[in-house]
């Protein structure tokens, strides 16, 4: 990792010598604050700053976003009926594919959902849900326009039977391959339990 200096008033005053050393630093601190250097004195890119060469993000199969969770047999004791969630924050506003891939082992009821929240995550709308009763796997999937700061959702809500497993991955895709737009955060956690 290349290292950062910093560069002082005087090195770059009127009539001050354009130095090796100087053109050096120019050239090296590109580089430490692209690669996150911790001697850069917190100087980072800042997120808005950071684009593709699509102007809005369109729904497609890239992937910027995944995360999974679930609820499994024999972890939760006594047995009991509680919601997983994954959130992610949008940053830039697009359409937006996203994608709840999920699977059911052994007879059980699972709920899994995709919502959307556009109030800063006091309420939220569902999607797409699909309610599954026994063995079996699916996926959910919905193209969203979403706005900066919307939030979304991915939900399995498990009524535990003995020895059974929910399981959930969840995908945020965009249809452009060099897309560096993303998510700015990812939150998993038991809604009753933390």
């Amino acid at each position: 990792m290349t290292t950062y200096r910093a560069i002082g008033d005087t090195e770059v005053a009127v009539d001050a010598p354009l130095t090796q050393q100087l053109v050096q630093s120019l050239r090296d601190n590109i580089s430490a604050i692209a690669e996150g250097d911790a001697t850069s004195s917190g100087v980072r890119i800042a997120l808005a700053a950071l684009q593709s060469h699509e102007t809005t993000p369109a729904a497609g199969d890239y992937v910027i976003g995944e995360a999974s969770a679930g609820e499994m047999a024999g972890i939760n004791n006594p047995v009991e009926a509680y919601d997983i969630n994954v959130d992610f924050i949008i940053r830039v506003a697009g359409t937006y594919r996203l994608k709840l891939h999920y699977i059911v082992d052994r007879s059980a009821t699972s709920y899994f959902k995709i919502q959307k929240s556009t109030n800063n995550g006091s309420s939220y709308s569902t999607l797409q849900n699909a309610t599954v009763t026994s063995d079996s796997k699916g996926i959910l999937s919905d193209d969203e326009a979403c706005g900066a700061g919307d939030r979304i959702r991915f939900l399995v809500d498990h009524n535990h039977a003995s020895n059974s497993d929910s399981l959930m991955r969840a995908y945020i895709c965009v249809n452009d391959a060099n897309s560096i737009y993303g998510v700015q955060a990812v939150r998993l956690y038991n809604s009753t339990n933390y």
